[in-house]
C-alpha cells in the first residue's frame, strides 16, 4: 500500500500516458506471447521450472482451499478448531519466511526448493494417514504449523530461482508466464478436487493423495534443471 501512494513512476515520453485497448493491441499481445513462448528455449531450465511451478501451484492452492473441508468432513474437527489451526499456520509462516530467505541466500534456491518439495510430500503423507488411520487429532497442530513453514519456504525460493534463470532485461516478460503458470495450476487444481471427490466419488483422501503426486512431478522437473552458476550469474545472485 505505501508503494501505491509514495512511488511515483516516470512515464515514458515515447508512449502515450493512457493506452486505449483496441483490437490492434490485443493482436500485438498475442504475437508477443507467441514470440515469448518461442524464445523460452534461449533460457535453459526455464520451461522445466514453469512446468514445475504449474504442478506445485496446483497442489498448494488446492490444499489451501480444501484442507479445511477435509479436516471438517473427514477428520471431524469443529469449525472453531479449524480456525485455530489456520491461525497456527499463519503464525509459523511469517518468521519462517525470514529463515528460508537466509537459507536461499546461502545454499541457492534450487537446493532449498527441492528440500521444501520433499517436505511437502512428507506433510501430505501425514495428513492422508490422519484421515485413514486412528491418529490423535493433536497431530493437526503439527501439520498446520508445518504447512505454514512449507508455504513460506516455496515462496522464498520461487521468484529468486526464476530470476536466476532469465536475463534482467526479460524479467517483466517472463514473470508474466510465471504468474500465468501458477494461476492455471490453481484453477485446474481446485477443479480436480471437485472432480475426484464428487464426480467420480473417490473421496477426499484420494483427492489429497493426488496433490502429493503433483508435488512429486514438480520435484522431478526441478531436479532435472541443470543450473550452471557462471560468473555473471554469481554476480547477479550476489547483488
Amino acid at each position: 500500500i505505501p508503494i501505491i501512494f509514495y512511488l511515483k513512476e516516470k512515464p515514458n515520453k515515447k508512449q502515450n500516458r493512457y493506452i486505449k485497448i483496441s483490437t490492434n493491441i490485443l493482436k500485438r499481445s498475442a504475437i508477443q506471447l507467441k514470440h515469448t513462448l518461442k524464445d523460452i528455449k534461449e533460457f535453459p531450465g526455464l520451461a522445466k521450472f514453469l512446468i514445475a511451478r504449474f504442478w506445485y501451484s496446483w497442489a498448494m492452492y488446492t490444499a489451501a482451499t480444501f484442507t479445511s473441508l477435509y479436516i471438517l468432513e473427514t477428520i471431524g474437527l469443529s469449525e472453531r478448531q479449524i480456525q485455530y489451526l489456520i491461525f497456527t499456520g499463519i503464525i509459523t509462516a511469517i518468521p519462517s519466511a525470514l529463515i528460508w530467505g537466509k537459507m536461499v541466500d546461502k545454499y541457492k534456491p534450487k537446493k532449498i526448493l527441492s528440500i521444501v518439495l520433499i517436505l511437502w510430500i512428507l506433510n501430505l503423507i501425514i495428513a492422508i494417514s490422519a484421515g485413514i488411520f486412528i491418529i490423535s487429532d493433536n497431530i493437526w497442530w503439527f501439520i498446520s504449523g508445518f504447512t505454514g513453514i512449507l508455504i513460506s519456504g516455496v515462496w522464498s525460493c520461487d521468484r529468486p530461482y526464476m530470476h536466476l534463470l532469465i536475463s534482467d532485461e526479460f524479467i517483466g516478460e517472463y514473470f508474466g508466464l510465471h504468474g500465468f503458470s501458477g494461476r492455471l495450476g490453481s484453477i485446474l487444481g481446485t477443479a480436480s478436487w471437485g472432480f475426484i471427490v464428487t464426480t467420480i466419488n473417490l473421496g477426499q483422501p484420494v483427492a489429497l493423495s493426488s496433490l502429493g503426486l503433483c508435488i512429486l512431478l514438480s520435484l522431478i522437473f526441478i531436479l532435472n534443471i541443470k543450473t550452471n552458476y557462471k560468473k555473471e550469474e554469481k554476480k547477479k545472485w550476489k547483488n
